[in-house]
């Protein structure tokens, strides 16, 4: 905005021209009594609502040429300089225009205040003088604000209860801006004032802190973006504060830096020796989930001191001496744990329940469902690395024997053992060692003998064994209970039982499977002897003699008449010695 224009009138001594004052001590005089009544003039300007913030358009202008007339500006700003003539920011009092700061437009917020507050002694210039009229203003000492004024002020509010910096309900875009302006040091050559800004408590901590870059080693809080668990005794930057750009770009400027996840690794295992401070649930969620996006692909498992929390959140160990399952609460899955180990369920309401460790439910939220590290989801990962499982485990974790679950499955719920073993057979087939075969082989199971009867005595209920009992006229013979109807299409489903003694046919096996049916007609009738009874005699021992192909099956075959009491006196006269040959 041009110069405003204003008259002087006084008894000036001027050439015979009048046109021209020259220098005399009476004109130097009045001179001088021009720049104070300009002063004083501004000083009533100063009142007027409008004026106070536009007097210096009528400073004279610094381009006058006239020799005499020149040297009212100097006396002027002279006057002025020392003179209380501007309003700061608060707009309460009139300050030396040397005391005021223009403050810069990337110093404030968004709402045009200042960034941080002028609370020191009042230095920010009111924002109602114009940015034209403030460069009248640097003639009388009135600057731009400059960074030691920035950080005075910064480092005054950082040390007070109600700091705009600390503040929780201080918004983001403020933060931004504060971050910028303090990130700009850092970014020019001049460095001067970077060691000034790495003394202020500027990095806000996890554990509520806020510490200067003097503090050391401060870390991100994550790796990428898995958060690094908060009680390894590190110093890491609040994560809310990192989420934004300009706060993280600062604070790497200030030395924060990120931690490698080996030496994070290491101290997650640290954390579960000794235990004198055993990890929190949260805590331990915290370390496993860092574990399943960051351990080296060529890790297969998890230090076997680390434990997990079962749903009453007590810890169950992986070590050797303490180890037990843990198990994923499948609910809805029929041969599951939460299934098979209830108590009272409907099929079997007797059934007292056995007391395992379920894997707390909160486990399964820690990581999003569908995200895959290594080619393995969270589950998998918890099942490969961590052990929970999803089924019934066979062996004892310390000894050799069948698991306390096997043997409550065994005895409160043997009607689902087959069931079981086929629905985990390929994870089973690997545990069979002999011990275990044995324990199963002599387990009770249900039978359609309307008995229970050891697994090495039963059949497999096959169409045809099913056919020929029934034209035998047997009431009861010892075909083990499925799960669902056997075919010829699903018997090879079912052959694994054959290591437990279950008997299919063919070979040996319908050797066997005709002997337990002359037993089973034996018993079913001792006193009588009816043509249909001599036929279905006649029909087994022909059958027994066509699988007889070795001397140890007549052996065994003259072991087992002998046993059952089958002489040709009880029944018929039929030549055993026939099927001895």
């Amino acid at each position: 905005m041009p110069h405003a224009q204003f008259l002087i009138q006084s008894d000036f001594i001027t050439q015979a021209s009048r046109e021209d004052v020259f220098h005399s001590t009476r004109n130097e005089s009045l001179l001088s009594g021009v720049a104070e009544t300009f002063r004083d003039a501004v000083l009533q300007f100063c009142h007027h609502p409008r004026l106070q913030y536009q007097w210096m358009r009528y400073l004279p202008s610094d381009s006058i040429s006239d020799e005499f007339w020149k040297n009212l500006r100097p006396q002027i700003i002279s006057l002025l300089s020392n003179t209380r003539c501007l309003r700061p920011w608060s707009e309460t009092s009139l300050l030396l225009p040397s005391q005021l700061h223009r403050l810069r437009t990337d110093y404030k917020d968004r709402h045009g205040k200042p960034l941080f507050e002028d609370s020191i002694e009042e230095s920010y210039l009111s924002q109602y003088y114009t940015s034209t009229d403030f460069q009248s203003l640097r003639s009388l000492g009135t600057r731009m604000t400059y960074y030691n004024l920035l950080i005075a002020r910064i480092q005054s509010d950082l040390g007070r209860a109600n700091s705009k910096m600390k503040a929780i309900t201080t918004d983001e875009d403020w933060h931004r801006r504060a971050a910028e302006a303090l990130s700009e040091p850092f970014a020019s050559t001049i460095n001067r004032y970077t060691l000034a800004i790495k003394v202020l408590d500027l990095i806000p901590l996890q554990d509520s802190r806020w510490v200067s870059a003097r503090t050391i080693p401060i870390f991100l809080p994550n790796t990428g973006k898995t958060p690094i668990p908060s009680d390894l005794g590190l110093n890491l930057v609040q994560p809310v504060a990192t989420l934004n750009d300009a706060r993280k770009t600062l604070f790497l400027h200030l030395g924060v830096t990120n931690a490698l996840p080996r030496n994070i690794i290491s101290l997650i295992s640290q954390r579960y020796v000794g235990l004198s401070l055993p990890p929190t649930i949260d805590e331990n969620i915290a370390h496993l989930r860092y574990l399943y996006w960051n351990l080296p692909e060529d890790v297969l498992g998890l230090d076997r001191d680390i434990f997990l929390m079962d749903q009453n959140k007590r810890r169950v160990y992986r070590i050797t001496h303490f180890m037990k399952y843990m198990y994923f609460e499948e609910e809805v899955e029929e041969y599951g744990p939460q299934q098979l180990l209830q108590s009272g369920p409907l099929d079997n309401p007797d059934a007292p329940g056995l007391a395992v460790h379920f894997l707390n439910a909160v486990y399964l939220d820690a990581v999003p469902t569908g995200a895959l590290h290594h080619k393995r989801s969270w589950k998998q990962w918890l099942t490969e690395f961590a052990g929970v499982r999803s089924y019934p485990q066979l062996r004892n974790p310390i000894d050799h024997r069948l698991s306390d679950e096997f043997k409550y499955i065994i005895e409160h719920r043997p009607e689902k053992l087959v069931g079981l073993l086929n629905c985990y057979w390929s994870s089973y087939e690997f545990d069979m060692i002999p011990a275990v075969v044995i324990e199963l082989r002599n387990c009770w199971v249900p039978s359609d003998a309307d008995l229970a009867v050891n697994l090495a005595s039963t059949f497999l209920p096959l169409p045809r064994l099913k056919a020929m009992v029934e034209r035998l006229k047997i009431a009861d013979f010892p075909f083990l209970i499925m799960p669902e109807e056997l075919t010829d299409e699903n018997e090879n489903e079912w052959q694994f039982l054959k290591q437990f003694g279950v008997r299919s046919s063919g070979g040996s096996d319908d050797l066997h499977f005709y002997l337990e049916a002359l037993n089973r007609i034996a018993d079913e009738n001792e006193d009588a002897c009816s043509p249909d009874i001599l036929e279905a005699l006649f029909e087994v021992y022909g059958a027994i003699e066509r699988n007889c192909s070795s001397s140890d099956d007549a052996a065994y075959i003259w072991q087992v008449l002998i046993l059952f009491s089958l002489s040709p006196s009880n029944f018929i006269s039929v030549n055993i010695s026939r099927v001895r040959r």
